[in-house]
């Protein structure tokens, strides 16, 4: 149970008689990058926001480093360094690329970003933030500001102010989506970085990202756990290939 760090027992949710999530079963092993993957409507998106507290199962429950967390408020998940990207972009777009990394280093510690302030504290999360701008390869663009980066730069940066969170797991919404194919390489690269020594739970549609970032896929079809194991296992598997590589592998 130690090396587990996410972990749902029969995870249900119903709208009006309906199972979006039916008895899903999952496990994230600390320190590993797990993908959730599936067709349209297999549930990921309702799966992804019952573990991050934006729904409340029907039933089941959710655990996070061994506690029972199932009824957790989404604050009180957050105070737990789960820490979740979304889809739309969400910076500051009239602050600089570096204050937005120092608004989440400073929420990090306890404190609110004050701009008029330069004192030795702020110096040296400026040094960090800087870290984490060269991580993710905007360092040259920290002083612009950030409504001027382009859509994966943005995502980039996101990224890091992320990483200023110090999650103890990284939950990423479908990363790439809407990138061209430099911006998905250039994200998946850095996701790759940003994961080491990380563990990460991913939704993502697009397959080769999915084979380079992930350790262990879940396979969700119709709610239900459809297959599980590494990507040449899940990419083997007949009712996997049917159910998802066969509708959606051409469009990726």
């Amino acid at each position: 149970m130690n090396d587990i760090l996410l972990k749902t027992e029969n995870l249900t949710m119903s709208f009006g008689g309906f199972n979006a999530v039916d008895g899903v079963d999952l496990a994230v092993e600390r320190g590993s990058v797990h993908a959730l993957i599936g067709p349209n409507g297999a549930g990921k998106t309702t799966c992804f926001n019952l573990l991050t507290k934006f729904l409340s199962p029907t039933s089941g429950r959710i655990y996070h480093d061994g506690r029972d967390v199932t009824r957790m408020e989404p604050a009180e998940m957050a105070q737990r360094n789960l820490i979740r990207s979304f889809q739309i972009s969400s910076i500051f777009a009239t602050m600089t690329v570096l204050e937005n990394v120092l608004v989440a280093l400073q929420r990090r510690h306890g404190g609110s970003f004050v701009f008029w302030r330069r004192s030795r504290n702020l110096r040296q999360l400026e040094q960090e933030a800087m870290g984490l701008l060269e991580l993710v390869g905007l360092e040259d663009q920290a002083r612009e500001p950030a409504c001027s980066l382009s859509y994966g730069r943005k995502r980039a940066l996101e990224l890091a102010t992320t990483l200023a969170m110090d999650p103890s797991l990284m939950l990423l919404d479908e990363p790439t989506s809407g990138m061209g194919h430099e911006d998905v390489e250039r994200t998946a690269e850095l996701i790759s970085r940003a994961a080491e020594g990380r563990t990460v739970l991913i939704v993502e549609h697009n397959l080769p990202v999915v084979a380079k970032l992930a350790d262990r896929i879940t396979v969700l079809c119709r709610g239900q756990v459809l297959a599980e194991g590494d990507y040449e296992t899940v990419s083997n598997d007949p009712t996997v290939i049917k159910a998802y590589v066969g509708e959606d592998h051409d469009e990726h």
